[in-house]
C-alpha cells in the first residue's frame, strides 16, 4: 500500500471539499490518517460530526485562545417573522487570547448543517493565523 503523502497525491483532486477540509483540521489537530482498505486513506470526519469537532477541534481552538459559537436555526423577516430561509448552521470563531493584538477578532461559517458551518469557521482562523495556530 502507498504512503498517505502518495494516495493523498494522487487522490486529492478527486477528493471533495468537504474531505480535503476533513484531511486540513485532521492534520491541524494531529490526528493521522487511517488505512480504508481497498480504498486508501481518510481522515476524521468533522464536517459531519459536531462530537468529533467537540472532541477535538474545540480543545485545539482554545489551546490557541480562540472561544467558538455554534448555531442551528432559520432565519426570519425581522418584520414579519415569516421564514426567509431554511434551517442553516452558523458557527463563529472568536479570538480571546489578546495575543494576537487585537480586542476581538471572529471569523464566520455558514453551512447547511452547524458541523460543516463550525468548520468552515475554523479553517479560516487557520487559514488566516497560520503563524498562531500551529
Amino acid at each position: 500500500m502507498k504512503t498517505v503523502e502518495e494516495w493523498f497525491a494522487e487522490h486529492k483532486d478527486k477528493m471533495s471539499k468537504d474531505e480535503l477540509l476533513d484531511k486540513k483540521l485532521s492534520d491541524w489537530v494531529g490526528k493521522s490518517a487511517y488505512s480504508v482498505y481497498p480504498t486508501g486513506y481518510s481522515w476524521e470526519i468533522y464536517t459531519e460530526s459536531l462530537d468529533a469537532c467537540f472532541e477535538d477541534l474545540i480543545p485545539k481552538l482554545k489551546s490557541i485562545g480562540f472561544m467558538a459559537r455554534v448555531q442551528y436555526s432559520p432565519l426570519r423577516d425581522n418584520d414579519t417573522g415569516k421564514l426567509i430561509s431554511d434551517w442553516t448552521g452558523y458557527a463563529s470563531c472568536y479570538d480571546v487570547s489578546g495575543n494576537r493584538g487585537l480586542n476581538h477578532f471572529e471569523e464566520w461559517g455558514k453551512a447547511p448543517t452547524p458541523a460543516l458551518a463550525l468548520c468552515l469557521a475554523i479553517e479560516k482562523v487557520i487559514d488566516n493565523y497560520k503563524e498562531t495556530t500551529k
